[in-house]
């Protein structure tokens, strides 16, 4: 049996994951559509890391939202510390010169953000491409945040509310009420329901504030949903709102235009605190059984990460038509038996389960000469699971083709 480093197996969680004592709505959403996956995602893996969790599979579009969300933040905040009300004001621009300008500020939060991923074990065989993907992005990255600071204006500060309280995006114990003044990554909670999130932005008048949320992917109700929550966490949080201001706009911003949400009243407030802690509760309940509920569907399992993990995915119960098409083939996720090699860069197999390929069917597997994973780790009768793999169309005599390319994840099962 060659030796298979623990992150390209299917083994499960050494320690099966608690429901956090803080909720969020990233977590609440992620568990109300499927409560294994979530389950999967947030267990302890003591054979591949160290950290709480199963590893990120870094994705090239979450990383660009990243990086735009932090220059932002980076550029808005040095302007706001210099007293300046937005880009447009006389000398704003002479600061984003002292920084480096876009270009400068954006390739250092772009390297910063890339040298984070370096301890993940699941970026092994893709580094190098996703690196190189996020790099040739740079100039959308710059039209972005561009486009997001030409929208954005605050309030000028005098000398003595120029001093930006520090970031509070770290689950810090030490908190404070929050100034007049512009503040990024602030993070809300509300103590009476145990709910928490990260406002992007929060601009605090004498009688109210502006929360404000960026956005670079598509237009979302969820998103809605989240900068209500913010509105809510804000008047309850005691700590950085100890005088009770309210919401009195929101806003998210994307990169074509920004989008105003309707501030909600004292009474859907109160509605939407008793539906946070109802939810809560449910979504804590089924997290902690001794094996979660997964909810399999198109929709569900295609942006699940842990999939390879779950074994309820991996039966005739998963649905045909998660395949997802091309112009002459389909992604699709397999689970093969190898059996033999024809040449170095092609195998026999038999498929078991796939959503395209019938079952027991005889297919042909390729593997390019670089999947150095593959290449040694490939054995007659080993099973392994392909997430992500190309089935390409053949002719009807001709036996199917199955290509691992670089999306391709590739998972043993050990035996």
């Amino acid at each position: 049996m060659p030796n298979i480093p623990p992150i390209f197996t299917t083994a499960g969680p050494t320690e099966w994951g608690s429901p956090p004592e803080w909720m969020s709505v990233h977590y609440l959403l992620a568990a109300e559509r499927c409560p294994r996956s979530v389950a999967l995602r947030y267990s302890r893996y003591t054979t591949i890391w160290k950290k709480q969790g199963y590893p990120e599979k870094p994705h090239v579009a979450s990383l660009i939202g990243r990086i735009v969300h932090t220059s932002v933040e980076r550029i808005a905040s040095e302007l706001a510390k210099k007293g300046y009300r937005s880009l447009s004001d006389l000398g704003a621009v002479q600061v984003l010169r002292e920084m480096g300008g876009y270009s400068l500020v954006i390739s250092r939060i772009t390297e910063a953000a890339l040298i984070n991923l370096q301890d993940n074990p699941r970026l092994g065989r893709q580094r190098a491409d996703l690196h190189a993907a996020v790099r040739t992005h740079a100039p959308l990255i710059r039209e972005q945040v561009q486009v997001l600071l030409s929208r954005m204006t605050w309030k000028a500060m005098n000398a003595s509310q120029r001093a930006i309280t520090p970031n509070l995006g770290s689950f810090s114990t030490t908190r404070g009420a929050l100034r007049p003044g512009l503040h990024f990554e602030a993070e809300l909670r509300d103590a009476t329901i145990k709910f928490r999130g990260i406002a992007d932005s929060i601009e605090v008048g004498d009688s109210g504030c502006t929360i404000t949320d960026f956005k670079t992917g598509a237009e979302s109700e969820n998103h809605e949903f989240q900068v209500r929550v913010y509105a809510l966490l804000w008047q309850n949080d005691l700590e950085l709102n100890p005088a009770g201001r309210p919401a009195t706009k929101l806003t998210l911003s994307y990169p074509r235009a920004d989008q105003n949400v309707a501030v909600p009243t004292e009474s859907e407030l109160a509605d939407l605190s008793k539906e946070l802690n109802s939810r809560s509760e449910t979504v804590r309940k089924e997290i902690g059984t001794s094996l979660p509920k997964a909810n399999l569907s198109i929709e569900n399992c295609s942006r699940c990460e842990v999939r390879q993990l779950c074994a309820q995915y991996w039966t005739t119960a998963r649905q045909k038509a998660s395949a997802v098409p091309t112009l002459d083939a389909s992604f699709d996720d397999i689970e093969i038996v190898l059996g033999t090699r024809r040449v170095e860069t092609l195998w026999e197999a038999e498929c078991s389960v796939s959503s395209v390929i019938q079952k027991g069917s005889r297919i042909l597997v390729r593997v390019p000469a670089s999947e150095t994973l593959a290449q040694q780790c490939f054995i007659s009768g080993q099973r392994v699971r392909l997430t992500d793999a190309l089935v390409s169309a053949r002719d009807a005599d001709e036996l199917p083709l199955v290509n691992i390319t670089a999306a391709t994840e590739l998972f043993f099962l050990l035996v």
